[in-house]
């Protein structure tokens, strides 16, 4: 009767070790296929995001079936990581958190630590991050420094950031991935520093590499910035222009858009138009879209093409991608509008549009110009003490031009003096 009752008990037994065996052995083969896929891109497919998933549903039930097996530390770590990659950023801070209170001899604290200093840049918090980065061992050093310098890059710290990278850039022995990341990083720091001419050589020590086709796109997208700031447009083009892409790649309009900032730096107005409104066309509603709706909008306007430009600021403040290009594009658009609205001309309207030029567009060079006409031909006192009043105003307070400024003034005093004009002219002068 005995070894009937043992025989279940050992197959249990056995039976239980092999499931939560093969439980862990399935989380780790979804987790090096998922690791494998991202440290080339350092980007999240769906195909990836659901083998992170199963990571974590595999390794949950390692913790609620078998919390007492060896392999509760190896499923924290793969769960932190997991949450950490598809953005769960508070579920990964719990899973890393109980790995270091509960396994801090663990043969995953070290690169855990780097991994949660990763977490801690992400949340905002760089400063944190850096204090554990310090702290690394041997063994992650180097994916610890590539991190720290690319925390002082996030911060604008660029020149900090190099300073790092350059024990790592000249380092012989270093993993490929690692160096491409060095090199790319450092290129963004020295475009950020202006140092063009370094920026140009780290991006051509990356072309000796075998390049994952995003790191490939944005290294020639970079390139062509630089010499974009370094005004060799024509070369800046040539090297946009040859990046290929599907016709639907999102991000194809922003290399549009750096071709058409191109043509009109050149002074080729009515080409970079027709790629403004093109890229306006395949990213209406996207960033770029918004971007080219407002400068086509801004070339109206220095134009004088103001009913071109009343539609084009209409399209750009319809956009709330950017709220701050929005709320100005829906200013002019106003403004702009007032001013198509007024037919007669007359003195008031001039006088109106003089102020729609001052303050709500931004253009005080027009606003002189019409105070001025109306100095000349004014038919009332209380127009003339307006256009005298603004020209005080302008070239005090806008041009600091104090000749100007007093010549209109000893105007508005020799024929208005006492006005309410008067006295707020000699406050406006005197800077009260």
């Amino acid at each position: 009767m005995r070894k009937i009752k043992i025989i279940p008990l050992i197959a249990i037994l056995l039976f239980t070790g092999c499931a939560y065996f093969n439980t862990f052995y399935n989380a780790k083969k979804y987790f090096n296929e998922a690791e494998r896929s991202y440290s080339k891109t350092h980007r999240i497919t769906p195909k990836e995001r659901r083998e992170y998933e199963k990571v974590i549903e595999k390794c949950s039930k390692i913790l609620e079936f078998y919390p007492n097996s060896k392999y509760v530390d190896d499923a924290l770590y793969l769960m932190a990581i997991s949450y950490l990659r598809i953005g769960n950023r508070h579920k990964a801070r719990r899973k890393f958190e109980e790995l270091f209170k509960f396994y801090p001899n663990s043969k995953y604290i070290p690169k855990a630590k780097v991994e949660y200093a990763r977490l801690l840049i992400e949340s905002g918090k760089p400063e944190v991050a850096r204090e554990m980065l310090k702290q690394s061992s041997k063994t992650t050093l180097e994916e610890a420094t590539l991190l720290l310098a690319h925390s002082l890059a996030l911060e604008g710290k660029c020149d900090k950031a190099l300073e790092e990278l350059k024990p790592v850039l000249h380092k012989k022995k270093l993993n490929e991935q690692r160096k491409i990341d060095a090199l790319m990083l450092a290129a963004k720091c020295s475009y950020k520093t202006q140092n063009y001419m370094d920026a140009i050589k780290y991006l051509q020590s990356l072309q000796k590499f075998v390049l994952a086709d995003s790191i490939k796109v944005e290294s020639q997208v970079l390139l062509g910035d630089v010499y974009f700031e370094m005004d060799s447009l024509d070369r800046a083009r040539e090297i946009l222009q040859r990046i290929d892409l599907p016709p639907r790649d999102k991000r194809r309009p922003s290399i549009e858009f750096r071709i058409a900032q191109i043509l009109l730096k050149k002074g080729e107005t009515d080409r970079a138009l027709k790629k403004f409104e093109q890229v306006y066309k395949e990213n209406k509603n996207g960033k770029y879209g918004q971007l080219s709706a407002y400068i086509i909008a801004n070339q109206y306007e220095q134009m004088d093409s103001i009913k071109k430009a009343i539609d084009w600021y209409k399209r750009a403040s319809n956009s709330r991608v950017n709220q701050k290009i929005a709320d100005i594009a829906r200013q002019k658009y106003i403004a702009y509008s007032d001013i198509e609205k007024y037919q007669k001309d007359t003195t008031d309207v001039r006088l109106k549009m003089a102020e729609l030029y001052l303050f709500e567009i931004g253009k005080p060079e027009k606003s002189v110009k019409i105070y001025k006409s109306v100095v000349d031909s004014a038919s009332s006192e209380d127009d003339l003490k307006r256009a005298l009043y603004g020209l005080v105003y302008i070239y005090t307070d806008v041009f600091h031009n104090p000749d100007s400024s007093s010549k209109y003034f000893r105007i508005l005093k020799e024929k208005f003096d006492g006005s309410i004009y008067v006295r707020r002219a000699e406050n406006l002068i005197k800077g009260d």
